[in-house]
């Protein structure tokens, strides 16, 4: 299943609202007919203005929005938009997400995809999926790199040194010639 079919469900709990809330900002912003008024509870759809422009932390998108982490969908997502966008196969934000699902590329340069196996925002299951997806589509070379060695909490965002420390050892050994 895509990423938008495991959280755009009603009372799907959100671990990390601002996520989806710069999702859908995104996707507003890059496509005519994806539109926050829509997709977007009307008492926070004025609060996306300058929201995402960069001077603001997880935590004061969080406050903004009067989300905290673990809040459910329907607080940040219109229910009519859930559910349409549940019961239609061809949803066009459904449709959006297809064309930019990155298992449908040929990937010809070397791809690594460091992922935490116990991440609380992105499941693990997700990389592993797209391996498979990119292999298929005759990947040059997809390398896998799960980090298991992470404290239970917040593991999303605990993940970050351990991965950006392994995506430049493996920069790294690309450029000295060992990959």
């Amino acid at each position: 299943s895509s990423f938008g079919d495991s959280v755009l469900k009603a009372g799907v709990t959100m671990s990390v609202p601002a996520f989806m809330a710069y999702i859908a900002d995104s996707y507003s912003n890059a496509y005519d007919d994806i539109s926050l008024n829509e997709m977007i509870v009307s008492s926070k759809v004025s609060v996306f203005d300058g929201l995402f422009d960069g001077s603001n932390d997880i935590t004061a998108i969080h406050t903004q929005l009067q989300l905290p982490p673990g809040a459910p969908t329907n607080l940040l997502f219109d229910p009519t938009f859930v559910a349409e966008y549940e019961a239609n196969p061809s949803h066009k934000l459904r449709l959006k997400f297809a064309q930019n699902n990155v298992g449908s590329w040929s990937a010809k340069t070397k791809i690594n995809l460091i992922h935490c196996v116990n991440d609380d925002v992105v499941p693990y299951e997700m990389s592993v999926g797209v391996k498979q997806l990119l292999d298929a589509n005759g990947a040059v070379s997809i390398t896998e790199t799960p980090i298991s060695t992470l404290p239970e909490g917040n593991v999303h965002s605990d993940c970050g040194v351990p991965a950006y420390t392994q995506a430049i050892g493996w920069f790294d050994a690309i450029r000295q010639g060992q990959i």
